[in-house]
């Protein structure tokens, strides 16, 4: 569903040939409550951290990408989807060397990565000075999802809404890229029957702190 509504987003930014828009119109919706007025309010204070503005019209396709470390559950199947629902094109961000994060997997989660990562064209190349020792795979973990967020405009997170339990978890992920102010879907992975509900992070214009908005379909 998530990714049907930004391909729908998309094509009528598209239509209507809108060539100054930002991560954040995707997630508008009219006929709903669904609705970012604070972020088009805020939107000097985004303009130094949003992907500066595409341009696509008429005569230029849409092109997708999905960006992921491919870890089992949630990430390959919102790459599958992805796949197959915006014929999106795949980049794979790893944790550690390709070796070593084989061994996370099972025989059919081995399958099924080796399957995306043929998808995507290229074993990612592993920067061993960039990346921590393998004794330390928490820190991969993390420097893998700021990397996921650093090269995305909209962040698709599968998440229980609880606090990180170690380093690299899904939480530290969510808020690293609230603090980028990227908009952020998030998707219940316990409580499967809540709406699909947006996150963003404004900057108060009064003061120095920010605030989390949350906003859910309808």
């Amino acid at each position: 569903m998530v990714f049907r509504l930004i391909k729908s987003r998309a094509e009528f930014l598209q239509k209507n040939q809108r060539q100054d828009w930002y991560p954040s119109d995707l997630m508008t919706s009219e006929g709903t409550s669904f609705h970012h007025e604070t972020i088009r309010e805020n939107k000097d204070d985004l303009a130094g951290n949003e992907t500066e503005c595409k341009h696509f019209g008429k005569d230029h396709p849409i092109e997708y990408l999905v960006i992921s470390s491919l870890a089992t559950g949630s990430d390959m199947i919102a790459s599958r989807c992805a796949l197959e629902i915006l014929n999106a094109k795949l980049e794979v961000i790893l944790p550690f060397c390709i070796e070593e994060y084989r061994k996370d997997f099972t025989e059919a989660e081995l399958a099924e990565f080796n399957a995306l990562l043929e998808i995507s064209g290229h074993i990612p190349e592993f920067d061993f000075e960039r990346y921590p020792p393998l004794s330390d795979k928490s820190a991969g973990y993390l420097l893998a999802g700021k990397k996921v967020v650093e090269t995305s405009d909209i962040l698709v997170a599968v998440w229980n809404g609880k606090p990180a339990k170690g380093t690299g978890g899904t939480a530290q992920v969510v808020a690293h890229t609230l603090e980028s102010c990227h908009p952020v879907i998030w998707l219940h992975s316990i409580n499967c029957d809540d709406p699909p509900k947006v996150m963003t992070r404004v900057s108060s214009k009064n003061d120095r702190e920010s605030k989390v908005n949350i906003i859910s379909f309808v």
